[in-house]
């Protein structure tokens, strides 16, 4: 008996010794990642409609808890069937942070042709059940001293992420905190009321907001920020967090470039990563041969049509759905972030300019 308890020790030890090996650690590593993909359910206790576009939902584990995220990280969500049997998947910034979530909670917009977004306004209702994958990504806040200042800028529904942010920041009694937040109309500016009243109560925390439509609703300010906006909230040592579309981050980022602000210093994340809606061309993928006029991307085109396609990020970052043109041309979004090689393109962020052909 005592022999077979030492050899049980011994392996116990080996074992030990394994994890704490380089090896061990990446097999950890990989068990964890497997883990965390694997989708989990969540019941969505609440459901909140903002307007005619924007809704908000609360979800919460079926039968567990929720896992401590950080602030700016995202859900992906697995939505309806494609005819190819994979759900659609798409990520969305959880709203809100607390140290010990009792629930997550999503703030989404429904997009003209968002299988996704236009699946979850249409059907889903408080008490169903959604398949979520856990929390994860990159865009957090930069690990800064404590009384350094954090501008933030946002442009409609891309505020999600940076009010979970504004939540962290209140909670560890940080520097100054300053909110630039846009939108075309009155309705994109969610949470407007709650920013209001958080600059009211909070001392460090400085909110503008702005209009770049009409909106006779609006007695605010309109027109655009300007990175001569921006800087008025900066010691010499902001840091500025981003989440908006290209156009605006690489506007307002190329000013503060300008007037000194480093690169290093400057944060962002892109909502939108296509480079517009598809016009009116045909994708021939082997004997097929698809219009994809209105579509966000050609991936989505290629989804709705049952043509098999790999992807992960849907943001032109990892390369997964990598594909090659026998023939046409395509013009990426600015999401591009990995290295392609001549006739490779990505239909995550790729829309056509012409009539394509898709080598099989």
């Amino acid at each position: 008996m005592l022999s077979l308890l030492l050899a049980l020790c011994g392996l116990a030890l080996l074992a030990i010794l394994f994890w704490l090996t380089d090896a061990g650690r990446r097999a950890l590593r990989r068990r964890w990642d497997a883990w965390r993909q694997r989708p989990h359910l969540f019941r969505v206790t609440r459901r909140i409609d903002h307007d005619e576009t924007h809704f908000s939902l609360h979800l919460t584990p079926v039968g567990g808890k929720c896992r401590p995220f950080i602030a700016g990280q995202y859900l992906t969500v697995l939505g309806p069937l494609l005819p190819a049997g994979n759900h659609a998947e798409r990520r969305y910034s959880l709203d809100r942070w607390d140290a010990s979530p009792g629930e997550y909670g999503l703030t989404i917009k429904k997009e003209p042709m968002g299988r996704v977004s236009g699946w979850l306004h249409e059907t889903i209702r408080e008490g169903d059940e959604l398949q979520c994958r856990l929390p994860e990504g990159d865009f957090v806040l930069p690990e800064i001293g404590d009384n350094a200042p954090i501008v933030l800028i946002a442009a409609g529904v891309g505020i999600t992420p940076l009010r979970s942010m504004i939540h962290a920041l209140r909670a560890r009694a940080s520097g100054p905190v300053t909110l630039f937040f846009t939108a075309r109309s009155l309705p994109g500016l969610i949470f407007h009321e709650e920013f209001e009243t958080l600059a009211r109560e909070w001392t460090s925390f400085r909110y503008h907001a702005r209009l770049t439509g009409q909106d006779d609703m609006w007695e605010g300010n309109t027109g655009r920020f300007s990175a001569a906006d921006l800087v008025t909230a900066d010691n010499g040592r902001a840091h500025y967090l981003f989440c908006a579309s290209h156009a605006m981050i690489e506007d307002l980022s190329q000013g503060l470039r300008d007037k000194g602000v480093p690169r290093s210093r400057i944060h962002y994340e892109l909502f939108a990563t296509s480079a517009g809606l598809c016009g009116n061309f045909t994708m021939t993928v082997g004997e097929a041969e698809i219009p994809v006029e209105g579509y966000p991307s050609l991936l989505a085109a290629m989804e709705t049509h049952a043509i098999p396609a790999v992807s992960d990020c849907r943001a032109g970052h990892c390369g997964l759905c990598r594909r090659h043109l026998a023939s046409g041309s395509v013009e990426h979004g600015p999401g591009l972030a990995c290295s392609l090689r001549p006739g490779e393109f990505l239909p995550c962020i790729a829309v056509p300019t012409s009539d394509i052909r898709i080598a099989a």
